[in-house]
């Protein structure tokens, strides 16, 4: 269901980005980046839903139990910057996906 209603009924502006190690990561936001998801990009967790998942854009992106606050972190916001992404940044999991999200092109860098 998360997966059906994730999907975009029209074309996303995607741009598949470059390959971006965690550390590259956690420098761009040492110095103020901004982690920004793409306009109309969808981002579900469902209610009472067993594991931590989101649902972006039709797939599917297992999270280990106890991250569902970082999860819904991501889900709830158009852009995460500052205390906030250096926070996601100290967990190796959700800094794994946040560079897998930017090369996928759902989310970019920006300076704001």
């Amino acid at each position: 269901l998360g997966k059906l209603l994730s999907q975009n009924r029209f074309d996303l502006d995607i741009c598949q980005g470059e390959p971006m190690s965690t550390e590259e990561l956690r420098e761009a936001a040492a110095e103020g980046a901004v982690f920004k998801r793409i306009g109309g990009l969808k981002i579900l967790m469902l209610e009472e839903d067993p594991n931590c998942r989101l649902f972006i854009n039709g797939e599917a992106f297992e999270l280990p139990q106890g991250s569902e606050e970082q999860a819904q972190l991501i889900a709830n916001r158009t852009s995460i910057s500052g205390e906030d992404l250096e926070s996601l940044l100290n967990y190796e999991v959700i800094a794994a996906l946040l560079c897998n999200l930017l090369e996928k092109g759902y989310f970019y860098l920006s300076e704001e």
